[in-house]
């Protein structure tokens, strides 16, 4: 009996400690489990911090911007205020200088309505030969307007005329100094002719008479056509000396 208490004593102490032991594995689990929620929550709130330091530094500089704009948002207060003083003194002195014209614009309208008044009177006063003069002067410088109109009409006339005649005699000038060019070549070439023809007279004498003469024949002939060529239009082909004389 007492070895089967002992037995069981003993089997009771080692589910004990067997249920203390998983226990102890279990708590221990938790607080493992627990640390790294806690580790965790500790990197969370780190980086919460980090970001909480990063938004303070740039509240930091925003709010050190803020201050420069605030400045110089003062100092732009202060300028515009300064400018909008000059405008009102501005303001002020056209405001007064608008007064004095509009008192200057009703006197000098005054004087014109007064002076018209006048005029009128003036008008009125005169006698109505007057009119009739000056309807009789008005007419004559009508006419001699008309007139001079006229004459100048007929001068222009005159002096287109006048043109067309200067633009002939300058065409009849260039036709007469043409043919009197073309004469003067004639001449030339016509004096080499006669020299030429001399030649045969003296050249028979020699014994290459032959020879000599069908060169100058030669001569005579090319002179020939260089006469013709300088008589003869390069445009329409007609004879220039011919259509001098006509």
């Amino acid at each position: 009996m007492a070895s089967g208490e002992s037995q069981k004593h003993l089997l009771s102490l080692i589910r004990n400690f067997a249920s203390e032991k998983s226990q102890e594995e279990l708590r221990v689990s938790d607080r493992k489990k627990r640390l790294l929620e806690l580790q965790n929550d500790l990197n969370v709130a780190n980086a919460d911090l980090d970001g909480a330091k990063r938004s303070r530094e740039m509240v930091e500089q925003e709010l050190r911007g803020s201050q420069v704009q605030l400045s110089m948002i003062g100092a732009s207060i202060h300028a515009q205020e300064a400018r909008i003083s000059l405008l009102q003194e501005e303001i002020l002195k056209l405001r007064s200088d608008l007064d004095t014209l509009k008192s200057e614009v009703r006197f000098m309208r005054d004087e014109f309505v007064n002076s018209m008044c006048e005029l009128n009177k003036k008008i009125r006063s005169i006698p109505t030969c007057f009119y009739f003069h000056l309807f009789s002067f008005l007419k004559g410088l009508e006419d001699n307007i008309t007139c001079l109109s006229t004459q100048m009409h007929e001068l222009e006339a005159e002096y287109e005329k006048e043109r067309h005649n200067r633009d002939k005699v300058c065409e009849q000038l260039a036709h007469v100094e043409r043919r009197w060019f073309l004469v003067t070549a004639i001449m030339e070439e016509t004096k080499q002719l006669q020299e030429l023809a001399e030649y045969p007279s003296w050249f028979e004498c020699f014994p290459n008479y032959k020879k000599q003469t069908s060169e100058l024949e030669k001569v005579y002939a090319s002179l020939g056509e260089d006469l013709q060529k300088k008589c003869t239009c390069p445009g329409c082909g007609s004879n220039n000396i011919e259509d001098g004389g006509n």
